[in-house]
């Protein structure tokens, strides 16, 4: 791989299943995502076009076998669903990926390593970037006193 002063940003992720699933569930609800990269994590705020869900979710950095960030400021990642979802169904229960973009590329890379592959390079898929219509969520601070449960199971 080359030097990592080349990349915006590399997140290695162990449970690479679990992403599957989480881009396919996107998927489902959207045509188009718009990821924020950061020095502290990657996130997703994003409502669906009948404005009745919104999916709001962020990777830890402390939770990924490796993250590196390589701007000063954030960076929105543009990109088209259905060409992710199917450029990670060949993921397995027991693989991991590495999701990166390099400085003036067109495309982000995830490089699948499972049990029948030897390293990241000849698993190699694009997704192409593209620019993604911006919203702005704001979600107030959600609390709820201990006397009033979400739900009550009856005896």
């Amino acid at each position: 791989m080359s030097d990592f002063k080349d990349y915006i940003f590399i997140a290695e992720i162990t449970d690479a299943y679990s992403f599957r699933i989480l881009i396919q569930y996107l998927d489902s609800f959207y045509s188009d995502a718009e990821f924020e990269i950061r020095k502290n994590g990657i996130f997703f705020l994003r409502s669906n076009t009948k404005e009745d869900l919104i999916n709001d979710f962020n990777m830890n950095p402390k939770e990924l076998i490796r993250y590196e960030f390589n701007l000063d400021k954030p960076f929105k990642l543009g990109c088209d669903l259905s060409q992710f979802k199917t450029n990670v169904a060949s993921i397995g229960k027991n693989d991991s990926v590495r999701w990166s973009l390099k400085h003036g590329a067109d495309s982000f890379v995830l490089q699948i390593v499972g049990n029948n592959s030897k390293d990241y390079e000849s698993n190699a898929k694009k997704v192409k970037i593209k620019t993604v219509e911006s919203q702005e969520i704001e979600l107030a601070p959600y609390t709820r006193g201990i006397n009033n449960p979400n739900f009550v199971s009856p005896l």
